[in-house]
């Protein structure tokens, strides 16, 4: 009986010692396993965060450079044009002075000569014409030539336009624009490119019949403002380590296609500046990624790209994330960009120290307690009290855990609903109970919103796809709301699913934005009409679809005859009411799948969906006459002059607007107020 019972104490010790063994091993397995998913989350949240900070950082960069380049632009501009209207005085008031200090004491011709010399001393960029566009004094043009048939981009005489302000000026002095005429890729010509931009300030002379003029030359602006930008680009650093930095390159267009150029780079020796980037660039993984970087240039504008570089200051190649930004007055890409992979490195190396330390601490626990276990065996009693300690300690851990978790909840701002597996409402915190004007936790689990909730909910616990849901809920206002439902799956001690956790976040006034912000960036503020930066993408995708399912496309351009003439007499307001009257006359007599876009100052582009070029013409026709024979308020009746042509099949965007742009021109040429057709 004696050795019966000293058996039985014996298996019950055993048994205690083995079951109290796996209850020890289990739950280190489990604590091993929270541990390790606790570590993988805290890493890919890491890595997430890194990933859109940076994206932002090299965005605002980027954009920080371009809205300098914009004041800088600007300031100077407006600096030139005050300098250039001062010189013109200055030698306005030159003249007046050696004229009525020398007439009468020497011959007319003499005078004239010691005057044209002064004023050619002073600046040599002056420019002196008589009433009849003879050259008194030009820096270019020899004296006695005649520059009264001068024709600027537009097939307007300078000269005649100079003469008609200076009438209408009671100060007889006036400012003006043009563009010349110099043909740019591809045959179009930039009426409205900077590069081909000039300004004249003109003063009359009436004793001599004499217009004094000076000459403004936008292109050597850009240029002081360019070197200076590109200066400030190659000492620029920003970010841990100063090893953020910005690059600068240039589009350049020629008839062998498309280059592009090194404009700025500090990391780059000076003999590199200026060379050309090949589009078949590839990164050590075969990645086209400069044709990427103008793909999407073309395409969007701007971008992400992702590719295979060096690391700064070393020989390591890593994968490099670069914002790029296209600048079209200058046809400049401007890009910066980051290392995620070399961060993703050093955090993975990281999480494996972690993850060994994780299980050489618990294998540590393991074999201490096994040891404790075999030596203080005939203590087990006390030692299973201590295991109960412990089994308390970690109920209580529990406890604690699962009462924060229901506080975490409770104190979030937006609706949290949390389900369990069964579909059963477990908990409901205070900003959800606000928004359907629930009370308590009283929820009427017949109403169709929560219904539509658990619906989702459910759904995503069977398939686990798709965990952000959009929908449109009531809130106790009775007002609709855009609602983004996120979806997150807990798991119990087994890691089996336990249930799933739904967080409402309203987003109506975010969608509103979205939709208030694409409207006013594809559309002109004026007239309403589509933007030059809107055509640039519907043509381009309106192309490559004709040309797929192989249907017509035609384009009418055209333009107001003598729009100058209207502002200069009327006023700009009364111009910008005749813009937006026109506008609207157009889009009346167009079909609701055409687009109107206004791509300049007073030039509008009509893209017709499916519709040859006869048809093309006699649309734009039908728009002439209409425009011909209305009569707009305070300013009469306009005409408009308008280029038609259909796509081919070798056009690109650039040619297709070309040969519309060149019928435009013939138009304009053949006295205006008429269709030509390419």
């Amino acid at each position: 009986m004696e050795c019966n019972e000293t058996k039985l104490r014996n298996i019950f010790v055993i048994i205690l010692f083995v079951a109290n063994l796996i209850v020890l091993i289990s739950a280190s397995f489990i604590f091993y396993s929270t541990l390790n998913r606790l570590r993988f989350s805290i890493i890919e949240q890491y890595k997430n965060i890194y990933v859109k900070n940076n994206n932002n950082n090299i965005k605002n960069v980027v954009n920080g450079i371009i809205r300098e380049i914009e004041n800088e632009r600007g300031n100077l501009i407006r600096l030139s044009e005050h300098r250039l209207k001062e010189s013109v005085l200055k030698g306005y008031r030159l003249t007046s002075f050696l004229y009525s200090t020398l007439k009468g004491k020497m011959d007319e011709s003499e005078l004239k000569d010691i005057i044209l010399n002064a004023l050619k001393r002073e600046d040599k960029n002056y420019i002196v014409v008589n009433i009849d566009g003879i050259v008194q004094l030009h820096p270019s043009i020899k004296k006695g030539e005649s520059i009264k048939d001068f024709r600027d981009s537009m097939g307007d005489k300078i000269f005649q336009i100079i003469k008609k302000d200076i009438e209408n000026n009671k100060n007889k002095e006036t400012f003006i624009s043009y563009y010349l005429n110099y043909p740019g890729v591809y045959g179009i010509v930039p009426h409205t490119d900077e590069l081909f931009r000039r300004l004249l300030y003109v003063k009359y002379f009436k004793p001599y019949n004499w217009f004094i003029a000076n000459i403004l030359f936008y292109k050597d602006l850009d240029k002081e403002i360019k070197d200076k930008i590109i200066r400030e680009i190659n000492l620029y650093r920003y970010g841990p380590g100063n090893n953020g930095y910005v690059f600068v390159l240039k589009i350049k267009r020629d008839k062998k296609g498309l280059k592009l150029i090194r404009v700025a780079n500090p990391n780059l020796p000076l003999n590199k500046i200026g060379t050309s980037v090949s589009l078949d660039s590839k990164d050590v993984n075969g990645k086209l990624f400069v044709k990427e970087m103008v793909d999407k240039i073309f395409t969007y504008g701007e971008g992400y790209v992702t590719y295979s570089f060096r690391v700064l200051g070393s020989k390591k190649i890593a994968l490099k994330t670069t914002y790029i930004k296209y600048y079209p007055q200058w046809d400049w890409i401007i890009c910066s960009g980051y290392y995620p992979s070399v961060f993703f490195n050093e955090l993975q190396t990281k999480n494996k120290k972690l993850g060994i330390f994780i299980k050489d601490s618990v294998e540590r626990t393991i074999i201490e307690v096994s040891i404790m276990e075999g030596v203080l065996f005939f203590i087990v009693i006390f030692f299973v009290n201590k295991i109960m300690n412990r089994i308390e300690t970690y109920r209580k851990m529990i406890e604690e855990r699962e009462s924060f978790q229901r506080r975490l909840i409770e104190s979030m701002p937006n609706p949290v609903i949390v389900i369990d597996k069964d579909g059963n409402i477990i908990n409901i915190n205070d900003s959800f109970r606000r928004f359907f004007g629930i009370n308590q936790d009283d929820v009427d689990v017949s109403d169709p919103q929560i219904l539509l909730i658990k619906e989702n909910a459910m759904s995503y616990m069977i398939n686990q796809s798709g965990n952000i849901t959009h929908l449109d809920l009531i809130d106790v206002k009775g007002r609709l709301r855009n609602i983004e439902l996120y979806k997150s799956i807990f798991y119990d001690a087994y890691n089996n699913p336990a249930g799933i956790i739904c967080i409402l976040f309203d987003i109506t006034r975010q969608k509103i934005f979205e939709k208030e912000l694409i409207e006013m960036s594809i559309k002109d503020e004026l007239t309403g009409l589509y933007n030059r930066r809107y055509f640039d993408q519907i043509i381009a995708k309106e192309l490559v679809r004709a040309k797929r399912y192989k249907e017509p496309l035609s384009v009418i351009m055209y333009d107001i005859d003598y729009f100058k003439k209207v502002n200069d007499t009327y006023g700009h307001q009364a111009g910008d009411e005749v813009l937006k009257t026109l506008s609207d006359i157009v889009v009346r007599n167009v079909r609701s799948v055409d687009f109107v876009f206004r791509t300049g100052g007073e030039e509008f582009v009509i893209l017709l969906i499916k519709t040859k070029a006869e048809d093309a013409f006699k649309i734009a026709e039908k728009i002439r006459k209409i425009v011909e024979s209305y009569d707009f308020p305070k300013v009469g009746h306009i005409t408009i002059s308008l280029g038609v042509t259909q796509l081919k099949d070798d056009d690109t965007p650039l040619s297709f607007i070309a040969r519309a742009d060149s019928a435009l021109y013939k138009a304009k040429n053949s006295g205006r107020n008429n269709t030509k057709i390419a």
